[in-house]
């Protein structure tokens, strides 16, 4: 049985380390980045069953992220992960509010949680 691989953009290095090893200990293959824009040059489109993009990012939005990940690759499914439920409401604009709101995964989150989201998103 292939790996699902999974690419984790979050600007701390806490959460994409655990988030790596909670992952792989389920048997998912992980890359993470802190930086968005490393991210993104090394992005191989059509390589990941899941992209898992903080909405607060160094230079860019989560948001503005996925925009450009859309543009090299339209078929990797996409989730948005986010510390507070205020800063969600606030950078959710216009072009995203018809987002699944299963799409987002507020953190922190217990391990079980987040391996029954990421199962739920990639199977949509």
């Amino acid at each position: 049985m292939t790996k699902r691989k999974i690419l984790i953009v979050d600007d701390e290095f806490d959460i994409t380390f655990v988030f790596k090893i909670i992952l792989e200990e389920r048997g998912f293959a992980t890359d993470i980045y802190n930086d968005p824009t490393i991210a993104l040059s090394t992005y191989k489109p059509y390589y990941y069953d899941l992209v898992m993009v903080d909405l607060k990012l160094p230079g860019m939005t989560g948001f503005e992220l996925y925009n450009q990940i859309r543009m090299i690759d339209n078929k990797t499914k996409i989730c948005f992960l986010t510390s507070s439920e205020q800063f969600h409401q606030q950078y959710r604009s216009n072009e995203f509010q018809d987002f699944d709101p299963d799409l987002f995964i507020q953190k922190p989150v217990e391990n079980e949680v987040l391996i029954n989201k990421i199962n739920r998103i990639i199977e949509m």
